[in-house]
């Protein structure tokens, strides 16, 4: 009878730890996915940041462009007017 009992109580024993084992490999696994998944945010989060950036760096490009063709075209103007008078003062 004693051995009946312990044979099935280390059945049990066996059993458990075997249960045991298989939930720690699915929550080790969910642990691996879940690294995988904050990484792969991390790095989408870093691209969205580096495009922000690129985009501000473009309008601040695009605006000083547009501020140097005004300049440019007044600067135009001020040539033609100037040269106007050269040509009216040589005759």
């Amino acid at each position: 009878l004693g051995t009946m009992i312990s044979g099935s109580l280390e059945r049990q024993r066996e059993e458990m730890q075997r249960s045991h084992k298989t939930k720690l490999r699915k929550v080790q696994i969910e642990v691996d996915n879940l690294r995988l998944e904050k990484n792969r945010l991390e790095e989408s989060i870093a691209r969205n940041e580096r495009a922000c950036l690129l985009e501000k760096e473009r309008d601040w490009y695009k605006k000083e462009a547009l501020h140097l063709d005004k300049v440019l075209e007044q600067t135009k103007a001020k040539h033609r007017d100037v040269m106007e008078k050269f040509d009216e003062c040589e005759q």
